[in-house]
């Protein structure tokens, strides 16, 4: 069975990054080896 949940060496567009989900998504992202691009209006 294939493990859809394999990110390594892909590359993500995160939104929102700056607190709650997008940091979040960015962080579950990234421990599965996908190379992250975040974007937020406020640091």
């Amino acid at each position: 069975m294939s493990n859809y949940f394999n990110f390594k060496g892909q590359v993500a567009i995160v939104t929102g990054c700056s607190t709650g989900l997008g940091v979040q998504m960015a962080r579950a992202l990234a421990s599965q080896g996908c190379n992250i691009v975040p974007v937020a209006r406020r640091m």
